[in-house]
């Protein structure tokens, strides 16, 4: 009885620990430290193929030390996030209008290629703010004789354009996002919105210096904290009228159609139960007669399958899965998962492990059956 008070208590300690949130959505004041974190890069049109954000040869903060990854759940890790402090020196309501140097590089041959290469694939890459996630590009291809405006419109605010650009040959080169600018806004002591605008490409070329600043700006709002993250919700998709005349006509379709097909099945059935309980006077006349209806294929239609064992297991594992979508979907219903990384990934492993015993009743009981 012990062990099994002590494996119950382990089981809660572990949901807990599942469903647990970290120290996210907290309240500032004036001066005090907000951690970027950046997570992963990768292409915008394949976003389930992410790497490491240093993967890539961009030089870290000149601040020094190591940056520390941040401890996260167990199901954002399974989702694929590497969250790691950014290393930017970031304070709450403390603006940075200036240029502030993070970082310089001078790239070589090998370093130019991959770069090159990941803009020339789109790649893309993800912060997190006080949980408040924002993407940016990592730079943009530009065709100088057909891209000739676009080009001089994009490095017109860029401190390391090239004033010997030649317009006459067309040539796609890669350039670079040195700058990010950050625009938080904030309600009293908490943080509501962030936005990121990558800024100032430079051409990728080998032995070539290249400066990574940023700049923050903080921007007040009236916009209450609950509502932060509906911005990152689709509701125009909620937003449109519900013909509720259309859907009670097709649900009534619906049950005329089912009542006259059941209407049907019953005649036939009880046409055929009186046929079959006649008076053992009549057993001769139904030998010469054909016979035919559901009697005479029951046998075949409730046989067992060639892999009973097999079948039953899947129809275990189909209530199984039907209970943890059940699950989910009660949770998604009852709170906000959306705003928590992992959230939702953490809901489907508990509620798998919790709802095993539902697969072996259904699987056992079709097997017995």
């Amino acid at each position: 009885r012990e062990e099994k008070m002590h494996s119950r208590s382990s089981l809660l300690v572990w949901i807990c620990l599942m469903f647990a949130h970290t120290k996210s959505s907290q309240t500032f004041t004036f001066g005090e430290s907000v951690t970027l974190w950046v997570n992963t890069v990768g292409p915008y049109h394949n976003p389930q193929e992410t790497y490491p954000y240093y993967s890539i040869p961009i030089c870290k903060p000149e601040s020094g030390g190591e940056l520390v990854k941040m401890s996260d759940r167990f199901g954002s890790k399974l989702e694929g996030n590497d969250l790691v402090e950014s290393g930017l020196n970031i304070q709450y309501l403390s603006s940075v209008d200036s240029n502030k140097v993070v970082c310089k590089m001078k790239l070589d041959q090998v370093q130019v290629k991959q770069l090159t290469d990941a803009v020339s694939n789109h790649y893309w890459y993800q912060m997190y703010l006080d949980d408040l996630p924002m993407w940016g590009m990592l730079g943009e291809m530009l065709v100088v004789s057909g891209d000739t405006e676009r080009t001089d419109d994009i490095l017109s605010d860029s401190d390391q354009r090239n004033p010997q650009h030649d317009h006459t040959h067309s040539e796609e080169r890669a350039y670079l996002y040195t700058h990010k600018a950050f625009s938080i806004a904030y309600n009293d002591d908490r943080i509501i919105e962030v936005n990121l605008t990558s800024e100032h490409p430079v051409p990728l070329t080998p032995n070539n210096e290249i400066t990574m600043t940023y700049s923050i700006k903080w921007v007040s709002t009236s916009k209450p904290f609950f509502q932060r993250f509906d911005r990152y919700l689709d509701f125009k998709f909620f937003e449109h009228q519900i013909h509720w005349f259309a859907i009670f006509n097709s649900f009534m379709l619906v049950v005329f159609l089912c009542g006259l097909v059941a209407l049907i099945l019953m005649r036939t059935l009880k046409n055929d139960c009186a046929r079959y309980t006649t008076e053992d006077g009549d057993l001769e006349l139904d030998n010469v007669v054909d016979e035919s209806g559901w009697k005479l294929v029951h046998g075949d239609v409730f046989r067992a399958p060639p892999n009973l064992l097999f079948f039953s297991a899947l129809v275990g594992s189909g209530c199984q899965i039907f209970a943890v979508a059940t699950c989910v979907i009660v949770f998604a219903v009852l709170s906000t998962v959306y705003d928590t990384r992992g959230t939702v990934t953490s809901i489907c492993l508990a509620a798998y492990a919790l709802t095993a015993p539902t697969a072996g009743y259904f699987s056992a009981s079709y097997y017995k059956i």
